[in-house]
């Protein structure tokens, strides 16, 4: 439905009414034939990266997506790359990460982040970690190859990695991300980065058992394009301290 709203095909929710499926003047003229779907479904240019559209509210029809993750949603596209980063570090930070760095940059060697997690409580063994985050509009899917460089990234020292997108993973990614005998990666897709951002809180509070409501003004600080006021100890968590790492962002 999305994409037959963009394309002028389909009038929107607010036209037509929740669960109503109404065609535009031009979509009662389009050809029901492959070619027209192929064209209305394809991406606007060959070889570049989609830039990521804020979605309209009709997905809130279908399921298991309401208006509050719609929001969250269109709040994650709209971020900048290093903005994404950033919140991206926050949510590891609320995670019980610990010695924090931004890395991303043109010369991030494949890795936007890293830290290291506890495995007991006196901090005696301990494992690094490092994060991708891609930052693509719903229809580009991450590929298996994006996997596999960051994987590659990986083995200057992590034992474990988090690959972040406001998108999803084609099958063969996920597949990839599982390839026994590698380095493990987790893949947080946007329907999970949601469920995270809400688990831990993060510009999100519950206020009653299946509605949140989402505060606009946590997320502001993620959408300075500046380096300044990225302060620790409003991004992350006190005990989550920015490290040096390979060229990391000031924090």
């Amino acid at each position: 439905r999305l994409h037959l709203v963009n394309a002028g095909k389909l009038e929107p929710m607010d036209v037509a009414g929740r669960g109503v499926w109404q065609l535009t003047p031009a979509g009662w003229e389009m050809p029901l034939d492959s070619a027209t779907a192929s064209a209305i479904c394809s991406k606007s240019s060959m070889g570049t990266t989609p830039q990521p559209q804020l979605l309209e509210a009709v997905q809130d029809e279908l399921p298991g997506v309401g208006l509050g993750d719609l929001e969250l949603q269109n709040i994650l596209l709209s971020l900048s790359d290093i903005g994404f980063e950033r919140l991206c570090a926050a949510i590891m930070a609320a995670n019980n990460a610990e010695s924090i760095a931004v890395t991303g940059g043109a010369n991030d060697g494949g890795i936007d982040g890293m830290a290291t997690f506890a495995v007991d409580d006196l901090a005696l063994v301990s494992f690094r970690v490092a994060w991708q985050c891609k930052k693509y509009s719903p229809e580009h899917k991450v590929q298996p190859a994006e996997v596999r460089e960051f994987r590659g990234a990986l083995d200057h020292g992590f034992q474990h990695g988090v690959f972040f997108t406001t998108s999803t993973f084609t099958v063969k990614a996920e597949e990839e991300a599982r390839r026994a005998g590698q380095i493990p990666i987790r893949l947080v897709d946007i329907s999970r980065l949601i469920k995270l951002l809400k688990a831990k809180e993060l510009g999100v509070s519950q206020v009653d058992k299946d509605k949140h409501v989402v505060n606009h003004a946590y997320f502001e600080k993620f959408k300075s394009k500046g380096t300044t006021g990225w302060g620790a100890k409003t991004l992350f968590s006190k005990k989550s301290k920015p490290t040096a790492g390979m060229n990391p962002q000031p924090v």
